[in-house]
């Protein structure tokens, strides 16, 4: 059997992912794990076929004690090393693999805090910048942080969103979210308000830029894509600059979105469907919703539970 170099590996398991309908996402953080593996002493110059117990817990133990990462991105690492070791056993290039059932378990689970609704208010409801020279990118920024509060949207999402995936007159946007599934997803007043005011400043960067338009939203000065990394880091500068302490980031938003939604409706699947979950569970965790919560809305809901 021929031995396929490192880099080949990845990319034929990178591919096969993708057919699984892994997103870019998940993908990007899977390579990284396994480069992580390749770059360390007791794995270097050695191929991916190679890989054994002893390996793999060396690698562990390298991330929590060298590197102190936490419980959860380990569990990331992990998993990506799991997939990788799940393609070689398909392909018949490892008999076994023995890392399948291997987790970490989190000791201190964080729960998301969700910002409370008069700080999210004040904070987006605030058109001056704090340097007046920037005030366009302070804006920029407000309706960044607006349409992902309104949406729920995740820091990916918000930062792929094309103008042609707007449509203000139904109030909507065309989100396409992990594993490439689609769906739509709301505007609010305020953030349609903060949308139009940043499409004036836009043009403005486009002309003054003189480059083709890129198509996306949210663009730098210079008229070109705005980094997902840089967007984000706006969005979290401009919460945490509110006057309220460190609120969060993007994901903050998207766990507020899902909180203030749940406890105004008491509707756990929109939300699950507005958030893009595939499983229910995932979204419990987003709105803090507890057992007896749950059983309170099922009860409330389904025609039968509280039949005589």
């Amino acid at each position: 059997m021929q031995i396929l170099s490192n880099e080949e590996l990845i990319q034929e398991w990178s591919n096969s992912l993708r057919l699984q309908n892994k997103s870019d996402l998940t993908i990007n953080e899977y390579v990284k794990s396994v480069n992580m593996l390749l770059k360390m002493p007791f794995f270097q110059n050695k191929n991916l076929i190679e890989l054994d117990r002893e390996s793999l817990y060396s690698f562990r133990l390298h991330r929590v004690e060298k590197d102190q990462v936490t419980a959860r991105t380990l569990n990331k690492n992990l998993a990506g090393l799991v997939s990788l070791l799940d393609f070689l056993l398909l392909k018949e290039y490892i008999a076994e693999n023995f890392f399948s059932d291997i987790r970490v378990k989190d000791k201190k689970v964080s729960l998301p805090r969700p910002i409370d609704v008069n700080a999210i208010h004040q904070i987006l409801d605030n058109k001056q910048a704090v340097n007046p020279k920037y005030t366009n990118q302070h804006l920029r920024d407000l309706a960044a942080a607006e349409v992902a509060y309104s949406g729920g949207l995740r820091i990916s999402e918000l930062h792929a969103i094309k103008l042609s995936d707007i449509n203000l007159s139904e109030a909507k946007i065309h989100i396409t979210g992990k594993g490439n599934q689609d769906r739509f997803v709301f505007l609010g007043k305020k953030a349609i308000e903060a949308l139009s005011i940043w499409k004036l400043i836009r043009s403005r960067w486009i002309e003054i830029s003189g480059i083709e338009d890129c198509g996306y939203l949210f663009i730098s000065p210079t008229g070109k894509h705005i980094s997902k990394n840089h967007l984000g880091a706006c969005i979290t500068a401009l919460l945490n600059t509110g006057g309220f302490g460190r609120l969060g980031s993007t994901h903050t938003l998207r766990h507020s979105f899902a909180s203030h939604l749940y406890n105004r409706t008491k509707d756990i699947r929109a939300v699950q469907e507005m958030l893009g979950h595939k499983t229910i569970s995932s979204t419990q965790v987003y709105v803090l919703v507890d057992h007896d919560t749950l059983i309170e809305s099922y009860k409330d809901a389904h025609p039968r539970a509280n039949k005589e």
